[in-house]
């Protein structure tokens, strides 16, 4: 019986987890101007946001090596 309340424990915590995630990540998108629709998409397929994002900025802020 205690086997099922730590799992469900578990899995309860890791699916809030995600949902922070994903809400972090609307909240992200909807503050780089992103209309409320492609907000939540872009929360709800946060890991590929991120993705997009490092790329973006990553291009953006990239400088030339010194040498």
């Amino acid at each position: 019986m205690i086997d099922v309340v730590v799992l469900s424990g578990l899995a309860g915590a890791a699916l809030l987890g995600l949902v922070s995630l994903a809400v972090l990540t609307a909240s992200g998108a909807r503050r780089r101007g992103r209309s409320v629709p492609r907000a939540v998409l872009a929360g709800l397929f946060f890991p590929l946001t991120w993705i997009a994002w490092h790329v973006a900025d990553r291009d953006r802020y990239q400088t030339s090596p010194s040498r």
